[in-house]
């Protein structure tokens, strides 16, 4: 039997729709090998995470972070990293080298060890332009299922995703969205599967509070908040 490889997700919603609620509470159930690229510094009140700070000299926390995956790869983690603010973009580049670093005995077949990699407001730190210099999550989202990596990216605005990271989920969470170019970001990707114009932006414009739409390779559902 084939070995079971990374899946990317992304999740999107308007701001307390319930996105981080999601990845957290269901997602991450039971999963015990996390690393959460974290901006707002949210995910560091979890218990049983432990949480990488940058200061003004991101080589120390980046070394911090290193040190700490060196050390427990074999096993499991569950680390924070809360880049320094301004440096997203180039951080969330440095992170991302550093875990396809990391991954490369799975894509070697020598170990079969998932990890998921969550990005928060993924639109801050992986923008629909940038320097090639800071690539390494979209080398992540084109390459990373193969060396095991599951991408979990939550944003309230997904038309500020760069297009490769987007277009590389595999399965897509919606929650209620108003803005046009919003809805339109979302339902892009979808069309290759199949999808009509219009038609995922109007089942994701008439979601009820909590609700949320889910979307993996052309099969779509509505669930309700208990779902």
């Amino acid at each position: 039997m084939s070995r079971i490889e990374g899946y990317h997700t992304m999740i999107v919603g308007l701001t307390r729709s319930g996105k981080s609620h999601m990845v957290k509470h269901e997602i991450l159930k039971g999963k015990n090998r996390v690393l959460v690229f974290d901006p707002d510094g949210e995910w560091s009140k979890l218990k049983g995470y432990y949480t990488i700070t940058c200061g003004s000299n991101v080589n120390v926390a980046l070394e911090d972070l290193r040190q700490v995956l060196n050390d427990n790869w074999d096993s499991s983690f569950k680390i924070v990293f809360v880049p320094l603010p301004g440096r997203e973009i180039e951080l969330l580049h440095e992170v991302s080298v550093l875990l396809m670093q990391f991954q490369t005995p799975f894509f070697d077949e020598t170990h079969d060890l998932l990890v998921d990699f969550v990005v928060d407001e993924i639109a801050d730190s992986c923008k629909t332009h940038m320097k090639e210099d800071y690539n390494g999550f979209l080398l992540v989202a084109r390459r990373g299922a193969k060396r095991g990596i599951n991408a979990i990216m939550i944003t309230q605005r997904p038309q500020g995703v760069n297009l490769t990271a987007r277009g590389c989920a595999r399965r897509i969470v919606s929650f209620n969205l108003s803005d046009e170019a919003a809805l339109e970001a979302v339902e892009q990707p979808m069309r290759s599967y199949g999808a009509r114009n219009g038609e995922i932006k109007s089942q994701i414009g008439s979601l009820r509070k909590y609700e949320k739409l889910f979307w993996e390779l052309g099969t779509v559902k509505i669930l309700s908040p208990t779902a």
